[in-house]
């Protein structure tokens, strides 16, 4: 297997996973919302799935925008594509790359206020705990804001760079989550509703003597 293959499965392997725990802690704020009841079945369960959700979908992205040396990241792969432009994609016009790499440093320029955000939270509530945790996280998320759009559209521009250059060098691209995540949720409180629907026939249902 060629580095370029190595270094793209990894990473669209942390970008597919990251937005799908990201859809999944959507969805279950969505039901929490509107139907908190199906929740409080197991509210221990769901809460901690929640944050465990949240949590991940941080870690994951993190690792795609980190720029320690000796991390892999997306800045370190367009380096690379770069650098070996020539040998690993013989057959695409050399000008049509340029362009495009310079198109896609563009873009992660734009977005360095928000990736320095998340970069930041992950260094002060994530990666380990900050001194400032002790009185000041909530001073943390404000001065650090990341959002729902943020997170969203750092995965789809993050896999639109990764997908751009698996194209070229042998016409694949991936989808950006886990097959089934968009109705994973919808399906587990269906199942719950029926549990609980069955339960209140079984309690309600008169016993024969």
């Amino acid at each position: 297997m060629s580095k370029f293959v190595e270094l793209r499965n990894l990473l669209m392997k942390q970008a597919y996973t990251g937005r799908s725990h990201f859809i999944l802690w959507k969805s279950l704020m969505q039901a929490l919302e509107k139907d908190p009841q199906s929740l409080n079945c197991a509210r221990e369960f769901f809460g901690l799935t929640i944050n465990a959700h949240i949590d991940a979908t941080m870690l994951h992205l993190s690792r795609l925008i980190d720029t320690h040396p000796q991390s892999v990241n997306i800045f370190y792969f367009l380096d690379y594509v770069e650098r070996n432009r020539k040998e690993l994609f013989k057959h695409t016009d050399q000008s049509t790359l340029e362009m495009a790499l310079d198109s896609d440093r563009k873009t992660l320029q734009k977005l360095s206020p928000k990736i320095e955000n998340v970069k930041r939270r992950r260094n002060k509530l994530y990666a380990h705990i900050d001194q400032e945790c002790i009185s000041n996280r909530t001073e943390i998320l404000k001065t650090y804001p990341v959002v729902v759009g943020d997170v969203e559209e750092l995965f789809e521009k993050i896999g639109k760079i990764l997908n751009r250059y698996s194209g070229f060098f042998d016409g694949s691209t991936w989808v950006m989550k886990i097959l089934g995540v968009d109705t994973a949720v919808d399906g587990l409180l269906s199942l719950v509703k029926e549990g609980k629907e069955y339960r209140l026939k079984k309690f309600q249902t008169p016993r024969k003597l």
